[in-house]
């Protein structure tokens, strides 16, 4: 597990906070993840590394379409990647409790992006 944190001041918390990741994947044994946060104001990037598990014949993605308002202290999860080797998927758009977070994580290989506001 991989976990990326950003500072986001009271000014920024105002404006518009936009939430980028990014896979590189490539022939070494990790996955490369960039994580960047943009608002009015600037952006910040961090970089992180997930080791591969093996080659995965399927993969399927999710997330949510439009803008997501969160509460302070709330985690919510707003992409997912879920890779295996089963012959059937089956993802859902938006994950908004914990029973529908364990059924997609049941798999081989998963990357949960979530967003969470802290005092």
């Amino acid at each position: 597990m991989a976990d990326f944190t950003t500072y986001l001041s009271e000014e920024n918390m105002k404006e518009p906070v936009r939430k980028v990741w990014m896979q590189q994947e490539d022939a070494s044994e990790y996955d490369k993840w960039i994580s960047v946060v943009m608002t009015e104001s600037g952006h910040s990037s961090m970089t992180g590394e997930v080791e591969k598990k093996e080659d995965l014949s399927v993969e399927s993605r999710g997330g949510v379409d439009e803008p997501v308002s969160l509460e302070t202290g709330e985690r919510q999860v707003v992409a997912y990647i879920v890779q295996t080797d089963e012959q059937s998927f089956s993802g859902r758009s938006h994950i908004t409790i914990e029973e529908q977070l364990e059924e997609v994580t049941d798999y081989e290989q998963v990357y949960v992006m979530s967003i969470e506001l802290l005092t």
